[in-house]
């Protein structure tokens, strides 16, 4: 795979997964407030929303850093979802800390516990999708370079 298709295949990956992070907000509030009723009041999902929006750039940056958004198959599966879900543990470890210094954000924990179980889920279903993807495009020889060489002497056999 050239360089030009990678990158482009890289930025795919990041704002697949961003997508899915924003999928799995709006999940974890719908179960949390439309299956389990709740008579008292509580924040709107545009106010998860836009905590959410605020946590993405640190999620690029993690993830960047744990090198989740590579392409590459040489890696174990199992290697990348380790790395995977310790990029989430350390991003659940600093939303947790945010949350206990601003005492006056009421945010449903159950939420933004199912938020992260959900995401992971995803996450881990959305790589192993694309590392199935990958690997047939590389058996079909998408993206590999055949060399042609002629003549009839010993480097040509």
């Amino acid at each position: 795979m050239n360089r030009e298709n990678q990158s482009m295949l890289e930025r795919l990956n990041s704002l697949a997964d961003m997508l899915i992070l924003v999928f799995s907000m709006a999940v974890s509030y719908m179960i949390r407030f439309g299956l389990f009723r709740v008579e008292n009041e509580h924040r709107e999902l545009p106010v998860y929303l836009v905590l959410l929006m605020l946590l993405i750039p640190m999620y690029l940056l993690i993830f960047q850093a744990f090198g989740l958004f590579d392409i590459f198959l040489f890696r174990r599966f199992t290697e990348k979802m380790v790395r995977l879900l310790e990029a989430n543990a350390i991003i659940a470890g600093i939303v947790a800390a945010v949350l206990f210094a601003l005492k006056d954000l009421h945010l449903s924990r159950w939420v933004i516990v199912q938020y992260f179980f959900i995401s992971m889920g995803l996450l881990v279903v959305k790589h192993l999708i694309l590392r199935g993807l990958m690997l047939r495009a590389q058996k079909k020889g998408v993206g590999s370079k055949t060399v042609l060489r002629l003549g009839s002497g010993r480097s040509a056999r």
